[in-house]
């Protein structure tokens, strides 16, 4: 419109100073131009601060999940490790340390990888400037710590199966310790019965093989304390399932 002149057939008008003015509208419209453009720059800084912080947020409670819930875990595998039963025979907790072996193998690894993606995760929270967490006070500490009660929960667990093991491996042995000398003295007093209540021979005879009898009673005696002693011990070890044989001493 600046450099149009207007003139009708009652008035006329001509800008003047059309120079300046056109210089002050290019001014105007490059100051706008240069506002849009800040503006622009504005919002992609703002943006990508908005996304920093969503992401900060993302990870906080990614980080309070998982932290949370290996703790918890490693709780519960404690309390499993402690109370774990091994067998009621000696065959039994023999073959349960297989499962020992590998389900030692199957938490080692679980602790592992649940401890490494979380540190991962306080990793990168830190890349990014994270300095607090308003959904987990818990430090990543604390995480090296509870794996560390996991694993001391195996060790302590081995170590029970161990004593177990060595307890029922002492209780066979006694049992077929009392095997050893009761089957054979059970076995003789019950053919001695057999002869003397079979016994066909004169009065006088057959005094003679019961007397004979009464001779070795010092020695089978020797047999019977011997198997008392064992049948002692065996008490003092809770034994009250004799394996190997039927018999008892009573």
């Amino acid at each position: 419109l600046l450099p149009k002149k207007y003139e009708s057939t009652y008035s006329k008008f001509e800008t003047e100073n059309k120079e300046e003015i056109e210089a002050r509208v290019q001014q105007v419209t490059a100051d706008w131009d240069s506002l849009d453009a800040l503006r622009s720059d504005q919002k992609a800084v703002l943006e990508a601060a908005l996304k920093l912080e969503e992401e900060k947020e993302r990870l906080r409670l990614e980080f309070a999940h998982k932290a949370t819930e290996f703790v918890k875990w490693t709780k519960e595998e404690c309390n499993v490790l402690s109370i774990e039963a091994f067998g009621f025979t000696l065959e039994e907790v023999t073959a349960h340390l297989a499962s020992i072996n590998s389900s030692e193998a199957a938490i080692t690894k679980e602790a592992d990888e649940k401890k490494q993606a979380i540190e991962t995760l306080d990793g990168e929270m830190k890349k990014i400037g994270v300095t607090d967490n308003a959904y987990c006070k818990r430090p990543v500490q604390d995480i090296a710590t509870a794996k560390d009660q996991v694993m001391k929960a195996l060790k302590d667990r081995m170590e029970a199966y161990q004593k177990e093991l060595a307890r029922q491996q002492a209780n066979d042995k006694l049992c077929l310790e009392f095997a050893a000398v009761a089957e054979p003295l059970s076995k003789w007093v019950m053919e001695r019965k057999t002869e003397i209540t079979t016994a066909k021979g004169s009065l006088e005879d057959q005094l003679k093989f019961v007397v004979e009898q009464i001779a070795h009673l010092p020695e089978d005696n020797k047999k019977v304390a011997e198997l008392k002693v064992i049948a002692l011990r065996m008490e003092q070890a809770g034994i009250t399932n004799i394996r190997h044989t039927t018999l008892t001493f009573k």
